[in-house]
């Protein structure tokens, strides 16, 4: 990153010898794509929370980012991301199946509903377990 803030890139080869070859380019390309993915991660979670605290004026700026960056993995939010992804297709697999099983007219519905607010619930902390173990 350059003292703007901004991330800098260099062009170039990845290898010592000036060549390039189709593995060097993908891998440089996906070095840029996490890199700028994590730019713009990072910039809207500072200009989010900043509002945030400039409103309340709870702590300063300066504290605000000391604390994000204090033991601060990149991995978290991309294990977040995951576990956000499984919750989602849990969430709504759970209420399709359960709304397009439902019989009994609106009472059915209500115990369709709730069957699958519980179902999903329980599951989602069954995931978020068995999420935990593997990727932590």
């Amino acid at each position: 990153y350059t003292a703007a803030g901004t991330p800098s890139y260099t062009m170039g080869s990845l290898r010592q010898d000036n060549s390039t070859d189709a593995k060097s380019i993908t891998l440089y390309a996906v070095w840029s794509a996490r890199n700028d993915v994590t730019y713009h991660v990072e910039r809207y979670i500072v200009t989010g929370g900043g509002v945030l605290i400039a409103l309340t004026g709870i702590i300063t700026l300066g504290q605000y980012i000391e604390g994000l960056q204090f033991a601060f993995r990149e991995w978290y939010i991309f294990y977040s991301m995951i576990k956000m992804a499984v919750f989602c297709f849990i969430i709504t697999s759970i209420a399709a199946y359960f709304g397009y099983n439902a019989k009994g007219g609106s009472l059915g519905v209500g115990r369709s509903s709730t069957s699958a607010i519980v179902v999903s619930s329980t599951l989602i902390l069954i995931f978020d377990l068995i999420l935990t173990k593997l990727l932590l």
